[in-house]
């Protein structure tokens, strides 16, 4: 797949493109930043996550008209699901920085400095 310039499309167990909440590790600091010494933080839990979950189809539209990646179906016994942040939004006065898009974009662009050697494994 991968010489084919093909990407996966997860398909949920409904048959649709999988829907997942994401949050970019920046969004994540912020929002715990927002809870810190906030009263109105106070014993409350909260949904922290992108506005609108990662739609996996829109994902795959999106890589194919801006780098021509292709995609193929891979069925999954998965539930899309959606965690709404509105709480966190009305009471902490927080909200995401990061949209599908950049979401996207940061990550495919995103470069290593030479000297930051990683070792996978």
């Amino acid at each position: 797949y991968h010489a084919n310039d093909n990407l996966p499309l997860l398909i949920d167990a409904a048959g649709a493109p999988l829907k997942r909440n994401f949050i970019h590790v920046s969004d994540l600091v912020s929002a715990m930043l927002a809870v810190i010494d906030n009263p109105k933080a106070r014993q409350q839990l909260f949904n922290i996550a992108m506005t609108r979950p990662v739609d996996y189809g829109e994902m795959a539209d999106y890589l194919n008209k801006t780098r021509g990646l292709k995609p193929v179906h891979i069925n999954t016994p998965y539930h899309s699901n959606w965690l709404d942040s509105a709480k966190a939004s009305h009471l902490l006065a927080w909200n995401p920085q990061y949209d599908l898009q950049r979401l996207i974009e940061e990550a495919v662009t995103y470069q290593r400095a030479a000297n930051d050697f990683r070792e996978v494994w």
